[in-house]
């Protein structure tokens, strides 16, 4: 009797023990649909009460994805030198073209002149051919010269920058150049603002 009674005992009690563990996994059931349905509201009541709601992935990358769009519209506008034509590419001994229409009433307006001296990056000194006037103007008011082939040119802009060369042949089409530099290398498809006649 006592072997059965010590048995029953031992069931109830691995019975407890089995309603417990139930009880437990029922509770931590009953707290994550809780977090599940109440979650925006325990959410935002921790925002109110000054904690931080967690964020999905979701959430982060949309929010870390505007703010970098605020960042980009707040960024500062770019410097005027990049807005005149990027890439500097005046030199001295280049002959240009003006292409102010409202300096001194158009009387300069595509009209060549010779860069007698670089300001700056972006401003030089340009002596007029026909008239001999000396203006000051900027890169953007200035355009490049493409001379008749056989002529010397200078490459303004890429790799070859500062490279001296021979005109080659001119695609009116193509809007583009064939230069045979110094060292006899050829270069095809060179835009018109790559080169730029110089000083005879």
């Amino acid at each position: 009797a006592s072997s059965a009674e010590a048995s029953a005992v031992a069931a109830s009690a691995a019975a407890a023990a089995a309603a417990s563990k139930l009880k437990a996994g029922n509770v931590l059931d009953q707290a994550f649909e809780a977090h599940s349905k109440d979650g925006p509201a325990v959410g935002k009541e921790r925002e109110a009460a000054g904690g931080q709601k967690r964020l999905s992935a979701v959430e982060r990358i949309r929010l870390e994805h505007e703010a970098a769009k605020k960042r980009k519209v707040e960024a500062p506008p770019p410097s005027s030198s990049s807005e005149e034509g990027g890439e500097p590419w005046l030199a001295a001994g280049l002959v240009v073209k003006v292409m102010h229409q409202d300096l001194n009433g158009g009387k300069y307006y595509r009209k060549k002149g010779l860069v007698e001296k670089v300001r700056d990056h972006y401003t030089a000194d340009i002596r007029m051919i026909d008239s001999r006037d000396l203006i000051r103007l900027e890169q953007e008011m200035l355009e490049t010269v493409i001379p008749n082939v056989g002529k010397r040119v200078l490459l303004v802009k890429g790799t070859h920058k500062g490279r001296s060369a021979r005109m080659h042949a001119v695609d009116l089409e193509g809007f583009c150049v064939t230069v045979e530099l110094d060292d006899g290398t050829v270069m095809e498809g060179l835009g018109y603002d790559e080169v730029c006649k110089v000083e005879d």
